[in-house]
């Protein structure tokens, strides 16, 4: 049981306010996930481009190896 249904339980509470308090986490959530996404997504472009970075210069490194 979450604290506003228990204020309301107990008549401190009126039932909009709740109800506004929750549509409120609601979208404060759903921001926070949207936000989470894009930095995943950013991250992993990041972590792609360093590892792209590293598969060239590891091949690289064996075409001199093999030049030499």
């Amino acid at each position: 049981m979450r604290k506003g249904e228990l204020i309301h339980r107990k008549g401190l509470n009126p039932p909009a306010r709740t109800a506004e308090r929750s549509d409120d986490k609601a979208e404060t959530s759903c921001g926070q996930a949207i936000r989470r996404e894009q930095r995943l997504q950013e991250n992993a472009e990041r972590i792609g481009e360093e590892r792209n970075k590293e598969f060239r210069s590891r091949r690289r490194n064996a075409e001199c190896a093999i030049a030499a």
